[in-house]
């Protein structure tokens, strides 16, 4: 079974939270009004079994919509964020979200706990719970 992401937690203000976590259980953040994310130290384990087990793409389901990122590596192989086109009608669907917005985006999962949507240009529009994710064989 592959490793998993959904376990951990974003600090994020701006995210789309999952109906089905309880986030009041999770300490506070110091830098805003909400939960804080999980430890540093248990993202960065998980991210490196990811990686290792998906080096050049990740099939994973979005709220129960089925993905395959494939991923960018910087020059030297050191890092590396997995990316796919997603429609602002899916995100619309999978969010109940009304973006201002036409076309397509990206997500962006940058880190074990880093999971963006963006624009085109790569701006984020807003962060994801992980708990949304599960990773595919």
């Amino acid at each position: 079974m592959k490793t998993q992401i959904s376990h951990l937690r974003s600090g994020a203000v701006t995210q789309a939270l999952n109906k089905e976590v309880d986030y009041s259980i999770l300490p506070r953040s110091t830098a805003h009004d909400a939960h804080a994310g999980s430890a540093v130290s248990d993202v960065s384990k998980v991210w490196k079994e990811v990686i290792t087990e998906n080096p050049w793409q990740l099939r994973i389901t979005l709220n129960g919509k089925e993905f395959t990122l494939k991923s960018n590596w910087s020059g030297k192989l050191k890092a590396v964020y997995y990316y796919a086109d997603i429609s602002y009608a899916e995100i619309k669907e999978l969010f109940d979200l009304d973006l201002p917005f036409s076309g397509t985006a990206r997500i962006l999962v940058e880190h074990a706990n880093i999971i963006n949507i963006a624009n085109s240009n790569y701006s984020t529009l807003f962060y994801i719970c992980p708990s949304f994710i599960n990773i595919l064989e």
